[in-house]
């Protein structure tokens, strides 16, 4: 699958891992407001910090990386999640909002979308 195709298809997959996250594994602890531009944004946020900071993070993370056999990785999605949450939350005035409560929840969220996001990418090859 061609570059923009396979990155056209993980958004598209990101704003269903959203949807399903918010509507039916983290009903109370996770939120996305504004309907499908919610998600919409919600995706596009993750994909950008995704992008442009996760590689940066990767290079400075690399030594925790092998001292914890890439247990910190989940760490690191709950940062970005965060990164991403701070992002989404510009656009309130919109009436475009994302909640999530608690480290607990980054962090298991993060998890999910780590998950989600390695079966597309192994799809996408």
């Amino acid at each position: 699958m061609g570059l923009i195709k396979g990155a056209i298809f993980i958004f598209f997959t990101n704003i269903a891992l959203f949807y399903v996250m918010d509507i039916y594994v983290l009903d109370q602890t996770f939120q996305v407001i504004g309907g499908s531009w919610g998600y919409v944004s919600a995706a596009l946020f993750f994909g950008l910090v995704n992008f442009f900071i996760k590689p940066i993070l990767n290079i400075i993370a690399l030594p925790l990386r092998i001292l914890t056999l890439g247990g910190i990785a989940i760490l690191l999605n709950a940062l970005l999640l965060w990164i991403s949450v701070k992002g989404v939350n510009l656009f309130e005035n919109v009436g475009v909002m994302m909640h999530i409560e608690g480290l607990g929840t980054y962090m298991l969220l993060g998890l999910l979308l780590a998950i989600g996001n390695s079966m597309t990418h192994w799809f996408v090859k």
